[in-house]
């Protein structure tokens, strides 16, 4: 977890620290996400870093995905605006692949919201060697787009707290 304290604070300068919050979701959200283009949600919660001083800077949102056989974690910083502001991963754990590591790739998540299609070797630079990488992590901010959409009048309460 301190590798995504620490870009938490690179990310959102001038926090002195951060709150973390694991939000859970109710029967009807997780229903209203597995329909449709979200068919393979698979959490029933979300953690969520807020940056101290909670403000209308944004949080980040810590998740698993799976690569080919192990779990990539990693990290989607949002606006309040719900567009991303920056993605970083935290901790991954495969032989190959790893290219999804480096900052120029992750750097095309930018500016994106939940409206944007996010499909690989399409509106996401595919990486040959790292296929199944590239489609779990753009998978996973799609997913965190759309359930940090679909909770967004509830987080904007939890930011007022």
């Amino acid at each position: 977890m301190d590798r995504a304290h620490e870009a938490l604070r690179r990310i959102f300068p001038g926090s002195t620290g951060d709150s973390i919050v694991t939000v859970l979701l109710t029967r009807d959200e997780v229903e209203t996400l597995r329909s449709g283009k979200h068919q393979q949600w698979d959490a029933d919660s979300l953690v969520v870093l807020y940056p101290i001083p909670r403000n209308d800077t944004g949080l980040a949102v810590i998740d698993n995905v799976r690569g080919k056989d192990q779990m990539i974690t990693y990290l989607v910083a949002i606006t309040p605006d719900l567009v991303v502001k920056d993605l970083e991963i935290i901790a991954y754990r495969e032989p190959y692949g790893g290219e999804v590591r480096n900052k120029s790739w992750q750097a095309q998540f930018s500016g994106k919201t939940v409206s944007d299609p996010l499909r690989p070797g399409r509106d996401i630079m595919n990486i040959t060697g790292a296929t199944i990488s590239v489609r779990a992590v753009t998978f996973g901010v799609r997913k965190i787009l759309a359930t940090l959409t679909l909770l967004r009048q509830r987080l904007s309460q939890e930011v007022a707290r």
